[in-house]
């Protein structure tokens, strides 16, 4: 009679052990596996499958080849504009030292085309007179010495400084304005014998005639003296305009 109630509660043990171990395992089930059992809705799209069909000109080569005959014709081009400027810039060059080794022939030459188209025309304009007033009695004069008759021509004189400096180039000083006077031109020479400024003065200058004083100034320009071992050295020219 008094092992009874030790069975009972030894069975009652089991039980509650066994249900303990149920609920255990229910929930660790339930932890594991339950998040893989969600469900989404609307449920996510499958993904597609990306496929590269390429291109087939870049496949076969064509459009490279392209590319290389461009950049073959674009560098032909580059190279035939750089030898071009080249010769060009040598051109340039090269008239640039021309002219700067002799500036004061160039202009003289100039001044010399210019006096023979002034005279060309003043043939012209007296062509038509059937008498002429010239030395027609003199061998040695000229039919058309009346023609050049009413020029006013003009010679300079170097003074004041310049006069131990050799002449190596002298202008002419020819107007057809038909007007006289004196004007005395100051000038700077540097050591190459170039005229570096020109200007009027009024010293000695008989004429304030803006085209006479223009014509001596710009001439006196274009004087070139001999060497000298003076860096700058200033003197006058005086100019005597005489109608002829």
């Amino acid at each position: 009679m008094v092992e009874e109630p030790f069975e009972s509660d030894s069975f009652n043990r089991n039980i509650s052990l066994s249900i303990s171990i149920i609920i255990h395992a229910i929930l660790v089930f339930l932890i594991l596996f339950l998040p893989s059992l969600k469900y989404d809705f609307p449920p996510p799209g499958k993904e597609g499958i990306l496929v590269m069909f390429g291109d087939t000109k870049e496949s076969t080569g064509e459009e490279q080849e392209k590319i290389e005959e461009k950049t073959v014709e674009a560098n032909n081009k580059a190279k035939e504009i750089q030898k071009k400027q080249k010769k060009d810039k040598k051109a340039e060059i090269e008239k640039t030292i021309k002219e700067k080794d002799n500036p004061v022939i160039a202009e003289s030459e100039k001044d010399i085309k210019d006096v023979k188209e002034e005279f060309s025309k003043l043939f012209k304009s007296r062509g038509s007179k059937k008498k002429s007033n010239g030395i027609q009695g003199d061998p040695l004069g000229s039919k058309d010495a009346e023609i050049l008759e009413g020029i006013t021509r003009g010679k300079g004189k170097i003074g004041e400084g310049l006069d131990s400096r050799g002449i190596l180039e002298e202008p002419l000083f020819d107007d057809s304005s038909q007007k006289s006077g004196t004007v005395v031109v100051k000038v700077c020479v540097d050591k190459l014998g170039n005229v570096i400024s020109s200007r009027y003065t009024q010293r000695g200058s008989t004429t304030t005639d803006s085209e006479l004083i223009e014509l001596a100034v710009n001439n006196s320009k274009k004087y070139r003296f001999s060497r000298s071992n003076i860096d700058k050295q200033c003197g006058t020219i005086t100019v005597e305009f005489i109608v002829r």
